[in-house]
């Protein structure tokens, strides 16, 4: 049975969603500037497109903070253009980093000192991207609550009002069992969101069979 978020996490990570070999905490560049790109790329976007934009900006050279808050929009527009939106998001890039640089001066000070009031107040960036990035960009223990956790609560029976409910109720069943869920996945606690937040995702991609997907996390 699921009485809260921390038996659903334990419940997903024994169905080893994750390839942890391969990305550990699910999202690529974790702990890294990419993840403040990649929070705008994914927007209405599949993720095969956003890695084609990565792999395009690279070759472009625009690979640190710096480069992209002085690059040319529409350069960045041409390298990204497998996203979608790309005009559109090019701009949000460019005035994202260029805020990074000005306010932090470079990612590190940002990772440590940003705040979501601060990420809220940037064109584009709305409450999952902010998440997103403290999470995964910086590190820090906030979970992410997008519309793929909304359902998989609703479909176990948990109804949620809001953005803000579906996050708190995620994150803490999680925190009020954290030494019970360590034991089995030894992560910290900021990791163990993200970790949860991907596992959500991959569970939910799939929508194949999802009446017994649902029936077997209910299962003893």
């Amino acid at each position: 049975m699921i009485d809260s978020s921390a038996d659903l996490l334990l419940k997903l990570h024994s169905m080893r969603l994750i390839k942890r070999d391969r990305f550990p905490f699910w999202w690529p560049g974790y702990g890294t500037w990419s993840v403040l790109i990649t929070a705008i790329l994914t927007q209405q976007s599949r993720w095969r497109g956003v890695e084609q934009s990565m792999e395009n900006l690279s070759a472009a050279g625009l690979d640190s903070c710096q480069k992209l808050a002085s690059a040319d929009p529409d350069v960045i527009a041409r390298a990204i253009s497998p996203s979608g939106l790309y005009n559109q998001k090019s701009r949000r890039i460019v005035k994202l980093f260029r805020a990074v640089t000005a306010d932090y001066g470079s990612f590190e000070n940002f990772a440590r000192l940003v705040t979501r009031e601060w990420l809220l107040e940037r064109e584009g960036i709305w409450y999952e991207s902010a998440d997103s990035i403290l999470c995964y960009a910086c590190k820090r223990p906030v979970m992410v609550a997008d519309r793929y956790a909304a359902k998989l609560l609703a479909l176990l029976g948990r109804e949620t009002d809001g953005y803000d409910e579906t996050q708190s109720h995620l994150a803490d069943g999680v925190k009020n069992e954290f030494n019970r869920v360590k034991k089995v996945l030894g992560l910290s606690l900021e990791a163990t969101y993200a970790y949860f937040h991907g596992a959500i995702v991959e569970f939910m991609k799939d929508r194949k069979d999802m009446d017994i997907k649902i029936a077997g996390l209910l299962s003893d």
